[in-house]
């Protein structure tokens, strides 16, 4: 019976751990409004319903260049093209719309994809990147559909402290270090 509870309590800890689940996160965006995102144990998940799942909402930064490139990317479940998609980062005052696609088309895997190059002269254009912290990156996607309803979704994205500082470094708006005195 003694091994017996040695072996339980693992059990149920690993139980408990992979029972983790999803929870709705509620940020808040421009305006003031109040949105939820999913959140799962790693941290925001793919928001998503029975017609679509938001797979892409990020950036990257080319090798060799002083731009961003902002990535999206929607799976519709159903294969059916919308009639528009509006992306747009919410996450402050002013919004700042990245993407309107007036004519969506679909590649063979059902996924609807974006890209919207940004080539900031100043960190004053990005000023979320001297933000403290790990900050969290609100973008909503307005997407029109096939039959003309049109729903808002919001995805979230993490910002760490470091991710900010390597992209002013790549970008050139690091701040240069003072040289150690003697």
């Amino acid at each position: 019976m003694h091994r017996l509870r040695f072996l339980i309590l693992p059990l149920l800890l690993l139980l408990a751990a992979c029972a983790g689940g999803s929870y709705i996160m509620v940020l808040t965006a421009a305006g003031g409004k109040k949105v939820q995102v999913p959140l799962g144990p790693g941290g925001p998940q793919e928001t998503e319903n029975s017609e679509i799942r938001i797979s892409l909402a990020t950036f990257s930064i080319p090798p060799g260049k002083k731009e961003m490139l902002f990535l999206f990317a929607v799976l519709f479940k159903k294969g059916v093209p919308p009639k528009r998609v509006q992306v747009d980062d919410v996450s402050e005052d002013p919004v700042t719309p990245l993407v309107d696609d007036k004519s969506p088309k679909l590649e063979p895997d059902h996924i609807w994809r974006a890209i919207h190059p940004f080539v900031p002269t100043s960190v004053d254009q990005v000023p979320w990147l001297n933000y403290e912290g790990t900050t969290m990156r609100i973008y909503r996607f307005t997407i029109t559909f096939a039959d003309g309803h049109t729903e808002k979704f919001y995805q979230a994205t993490p910002m760490p402290a470091f991710v900010k500082d390597y992209v002013k470094d790549r970008l050139g708006f690091a701040k240069p270090t003072a040289p150690e005195s003697n």
